[in-house]
């Protein structure tokens, strides 16, 4: 008798540990960040436990940094939970900007994955998330990397912040490089078997047109539920419209979900085809600084089953 996929897949996947030494093989930033920790890192770093788990948070007066350091539960948690009885879980979680890992550590922690593959462009984001998957005894199960998700392999121009969370790819020649993938590339040199993917977060400051272009092999298996930030000042800043964006959209998903915030009167939503996206965005009225999140669909089945999770 044939095994269902899910159960194969996990047969496949090899141990924690036996992943976490192959990642560290193969990926030569994490293996460096495991053996510098933070030492030399020019930047303040404070540790600070939240949610029962342990964060090295960088740039902990400002911006994301600061909010984290203040808080008593994870800014993302509300977020993650929502999620989560949406259908985002399964066997592998992809974070295309990954920060410090605050979306990706709690969902492998606890089960709603198997593993997370993340990726953070920004150096000392990229340190500080290392540590806390040590930290937090995910090794192995939470695989770092220190790149951008694009759509050509190769570098980018990135400008990197004193402060989390708005580090982003841009369009001028005078800001530093880091080294890109697209989505498919990197899967593939990385060694993770597009069918296991069953969820992508990509909170990537404007980027998002250009992940999805590099991303057509997993896309087309029409099997991951994909969340991401729809921001238009950051999309036009790298060259992608509104139109364009919703384009890709309507071709590789068939229903979505505006995410609430706590709060907000939208904690439990619903899906709506994706023909609505157009209309619902409009009503919005997101003005130049405003962003929201979407969960997408790639079948109607799957947001079905997602609506249905508990």
């Amino acid at each position: 008798m044939a095994l269902p996929f899910d159960l194969l897949e996990r047969v496949r996947s090899a141990s924690p540990k036996v992943e976490g030494a192959r990642w560290a093989e193969t990926v030569s930033r994490y293996r460096e960040a495991l053996e510098l920790k933070l030492r030399g890192v020019d930047a303040p770093v404070r540790r600070k436990v939240v949610d029962g788990f342990l964060w090295h948070i960088p740039y902990a007066d400002r911006g994301l940094g600061r909010l984290i350091a203040r808080s008593r539960r994870l800014p993302t948690m509300f977020e993650i939970e929502q999620a989560r009885r949406l259908g985002a879980h399964g066997h592998t979680m992809v974070d295309i900007g990954a920060n410090v890992g605050t979306t990706s550590i709690p969902r492998v922690a606890l089960g709603y994955f198997s593993r997370a593959v993340v990726a953070e462009p920004a150096d000392v984001d990229f340190r500080c998330l290392v540590q806390n998957v040590v930290a937090n005894r995910l090794r192995g199960r939470v695989l770092p990397d220190n790149c951008a998700i694009y759509s050509h392999t190769g570098t980018v121009r990135f400008r990197q912040q004193e402060q989390s969370g708005v580090h982003r790819v841009s369009a001028k020649d005078k800001d530093g490089e880091a080294p890109s993938f697209t989505l498919d590339d990197w899967l593939d040199q990385r060694g993770i078997r597009p069918r296991q993917v069953d969820f992508v977060k990509s909170d990537a400051q404007g980027s998002e047109g250009h992940v999805f272009a590099g991303a057509e092999d997993l896309l087309r298996l029409r099997r991951a539920i994909w969340q991401i930030e729809y921001w238009p000042k950051g999309l036009h800043a790298l060259g992608t419209s509104e139109a364009e964006l919703q384009d890709q959209l309507r071709e590789w998903f068939t229903d979505f979900v505006l995410l609430g915030r706590r709060g907000d009167g939208n904690e439990d939503p619903v899906a709506h085809p994706i023909v609505a996206l157009t209309d619902t965005i409009e009503e919005l009225a997101l003005g130049p600084r405003g962003f929201t999140n979407l969960l997408l669909y790639p079948t109607s089945r799957a947001a079905i089953r997602g609506g249905a999770s508990s």
